[in-house]
C-alpha cells in the first residue's frame, strides 16, 4: 500500500500550486513581457513588417556591396536592400541612383527566389526603402518622379505576384495588405484615401501604414496631402470655393496630417492658382497670408512666386491685395485723424492708383517701429521687406512710400505735412537702411498741398508727370466704412461714374481739364511742367516778358509723357525747334 500520508501530502501541493490565487501570483503570469517578445517574434518571423537595422549597419552594408567582387552573404544582402535609398556619404549619393550598381543588386535579390522566405525578405527590404525615399523638394509624385524612384517601384510592383504566389505557402499579413492597396505601386498612390480625408480622417491610411511599416516620415504621408490637393482643384468654382478652408488647415498643419515645409508651400501655391482661375475671386485674407507666409511678397520675392506659383495672373491679384491692406493699415493705423478714426478721403484716392503702384515702403515712427499691439504685430509682418524707422520727427508720425513710373510720392500720417513727390533714382536710403530721417525725405522736388479740393490737383499733376490714368477697381470705387471710428472728412472730388459694362479694371480718369487752354495752363502748372522739363533734361526758354513765347525745345517722339502733357496745356509744335506758347495763350 503506497504511503497515505506521502500521497495526501503530494495532494495538498498539487491543490496549492493549481489555486487561482496561487497561479494569479505566479511571475510568469504576471509579468507580460514574455509573452510580448514571444509575439513580436512570431510577427517578425511570419507576419510583421519587420524593423528597419540601424542606420550605420546599414551604410556598411551597402559600401561593402558597391565594394564587392563577390556575392554578399543573405544578411548582407538583405541590409543592402534596407539601404538603397539612405544617403551613404551624408549628402545625396545614393546606391538607387546608381543605375548599374542597383541593377546588380536586383539581380542578387532575383537569385533568392528560390527560397521564398529569403525572397520575400529582401523585396520586403526593398518595399521600406521605397516607403523611404526622399523625393526632390517640393515634387508630387505626379509631376515626373526621379527616375531612380521609377526603377525601383517597377521592381517591386513586377514582384509584386511573385511574393504572393499561393505556391510559395503561407503569406504573411503585410503581403496581403500590399496586394489590397497595390495602389501604393502606382502613379496615383494617395488617391483612394482622399475621400476620407475629406471628412476630416486619417484611419485607413494609418492602418494601411501600420501593416505595411510605412513611418510618419515617409512621402507617403505627404502625398496623401498633395493628392487631396489635387481632388480640391479639380473641383468646380463653387465646390472648390467651399473646400478652400479645409485645404488652408492642411497647410496650416490643422489636420491630422503634418505637412512638410515644401509641402504647405505646394498646396497654398495651388491654391491660390486655382482661385485665380475662378471667375470671380474677391479678396481671401487667410489665403492673402498663407501666401505671404509660405511664398514671399509677390512684388519683392517674385522669383519665388515664378518658381513655386509659374502663373503671374495669381501673383498679380496677390499683389494688388497685399497692396491695398497695405494702405490700408496706414491710413488706419498710422494715420493721425484722432480717435483711431480712418483717413478714408486719402485712402479712397491712392487705391485709384493700385494698378500702376510698383513698390511700396513703409517708414514708421518709433511709436508704430515697436508697438506690441497685436494688430500692429501683424501689419509690420506684411511689411516685411519694406519698412523702415523714421527719425527726426514726432514719434507718432509715419511715411508711406509709392514709386509710381519714374517718381516716388510720399504721404505723411500727421496732420500738416504735404505730399512730396520726386525722381525715384533719388532714394532716399539703401536697401540695407533700417531708418531714413524725415528730413531726407522732404527733399522733393515738388510739393503738393491737402487743400479742399486737392484731389484735382493731384489728378492733374500725376496725370502730366507720369502720364498714368487711375485704374478704378471694385474697392476703390466703392470703400466701405468702418462704423463707429470712422469719420469723413470733407467731401472728396466726385468721380465720374462709369457705365455698368466698364466698372471692372477699365481705366478712367478722375479729372478732365477743361477744354480751353487758357484754362489749363495756370501759372501754377507752367511752373510743374518746367519741373519736369528739368527732369526729363529737356532745355526751355522763357521769353514772354520780352514779348516772345514759352519755348520747350522737345520732339514728339521723344518723351511720350512730356509731349502728352505740352499738347494739353496748349502748346503748339514748330519742326526743328520744338513746343511754344505765346504770352497771351
Amino acid at each position: 500500500m503506497p504511503d497515505s500520508d506521502a500521497l495526501n501530502r503530494l495532494r495538498r501541493l498539487l491543490q496549492s500550486a493549481l489555486a487561482p490565487t496561487a497561479v494569479l501570483r505566479s511571475n510568469p503570469w504576471v509579468d507580460p513581457k514574455p509573452m510580448r517578445m514571444a509575439l513580436k517574434a512570431v510577427e517578425h518571423a511570419f507576419d510583421g513588417a519587420g524593423e528597419t537595422p540601424p542606420t550605420q549597419s546599414m551604410k556598411t552594408a551597402v559600401l561593402a556591396f558597391l565594394q564587392a567582387a563577390q556575392p554578399l552573404s543573405f544578411r548582407e544582402l538583405k541590409y543592402t536592400c534596407f539601404g538603397v535609398t539612405l544617403p551613404f556619404d551624408g549628402v545625396r549619393d545614393r546606391l538607387v541612383d546608381r543605375r548599374e550598381a542597383f541593377k546588380r543588386l536586383l539581380v542578387e535579390v532575383d537569385g533568392q527566389r528560390g527560397e521564398c522566405r529569403r525572397f520575400r525578405r529582401c523585396y520586403q527590404a526593398l518595399l521600406q526603402s521605397y516607403f523611404a525615399y526622399q523625393h526632390q523638394e517640393g515634387q508630387a509624385l505626379s509631376e515626373a518622379p526621379e527616375p531612380s524612384f521609377l526603377s525601383l517601384r517597377g521592381y517591386l510592383t513586377d514582384r509584386l505576384e511573385v511574393i504572393a504566389s499561393p505556391a510559395s505557402g503561407r503569406m504573411p499579413a503585410w503581403v496581403l495588405t500590399l496586394k489590397e492597396h497595390d495602389n501604393l505601386l502606382t502613379d496615383r498612390p494617395c488617391d483612394r484615401y482622399t475621400s476620407q480625408l475629406a471628412q476630416g480622417k486619417t484611419d485607413l491610411l494609418a492602418e494601411v501604414s501600420s501593416g505595411l511599416g510605412i513611418s510618419r516620415q515617409s512621402w507617403v504621408w505627404q502625398e496623401v496631402i498633395l493628392a487631396y490637393l489635387r481632388e480640391i482643384c479639380s473641383r468646380d468654382d463653387d465646390r472648390f470655393n467651399k473646400a478652400m478652408d479645409n485645404a488652408m488647415d492642411l497647410a496650416e498643419g490643422k489636420t491630422a496630417l503634418t505637412p512638410s515645409l515644401a509641402t504647405a508651400r505646394t498646396v497654398v501655391s495651388q491654391v491660390v492658382k486655382r482661385y485665380s482661375e475662378s471667375t470671380d475671386h474677391p479678396e481671401r485674407p487667410r489665403l492673402r497670408d498663407a501666401c505671404i507666409d509660405r511664398i514671399g511678397n509677390p512684388w519683392i520675392r517674385r522669383p519665388a512666386w515664378d518658381a513655386w506659383v509659374k502663373h503671374e495672373p495669381a501673383r498679380q491679384m496677390v499683389d494688388g491685395w497685399l497692396k491695398s491692406k497695405l494702405m490700408e493699415d496706414f491710413f488706419t493705423l498710422l494715420s493721425d485723424q484722432g480717435g483711431g478714426a480712418v483717413d478714408r478721403r486719402r485712402l479712397t484716392y491712392w487705391l485709384q492708383y493700385l494698378g500702376v503702384i510698383e513698390d511700396m515702403w513703409f517708414v514708421l515712427g518709433s511709436r508704430a517701429y515697436r508697438l506690441g499691439a497685436e494688430e500692429f504685430v501683424e501689419m509690420r509682418r506684411r511689411m516685411a521687406g519694406r519698412m523702415l524707422e523714421l527719425t527726426g520727427t514726432d514719434p507718432q508720425n509715419n511715411a508711406f512710400i509709392m514709386r509710381i513710373g519714374g517718381y516716388l510720392i510720399v504721404e505723411y500720417g500727421m496732420k500738416g505735412n504735404a505730399c512730396y513727390l520726386y525722381p525715384a533714382s533719388q532714394v532716399p536710403f539703401q536697401e540695407t537702411s533700417k531708418s531714413v530721417s524725415i528730413h531726407l525725405l522732404k527733399r522733393g522736388n515738388q510739393k503738393l498741398r491737402h487743400g479742399a479740393r486737392w484731389e484735382a490737383e493731384f489728378t492733374v499733376v500725376l496725370q502730366g508727370l507720369l502720364g498714368v490714368q487711375v485704374v478704378v477697381t471694385a474697392r476703390a470705387a466703392a470703400p466701405a466704412l468702418n462704423t463707429a471710428t470712422e469719420r469723413p472728412s470733407a467731401a472728396p472730388l466726385p468721380l465720374p461714374s462709369p457705365s455698368a459694362s466698364s466698372v471692372r479694371n477699365t481705366a478712367w480718369p478722375t479729372y478732365t481739364p477743361p477744354t480751353r487752354a487758357n484754362d489749363v495752363a495756370t501759372p501754377q502748372l507752367i511752373q510743374k511742367l518746367l519741373w519736369k522739363c528739368d527732369v526729363f533734361g529737356v532745355k526751355h526758354e522763357d521769353l514772354r516778358q520780352k514779348g516772345g513765347s514759352l519755348w520747350v525745345y522737345a520732339s514728339p517722339t521723344q518723351y511720350p509723357e512730356l509731349t502728352n502733357l505740352l499738347e494739353q496745356l496748349g502748346f503748339q509744335f514748330t519742326a526743328r525747334r520744338g513746343y511754344w506758347m505765346d504770352k497771351g495763350e
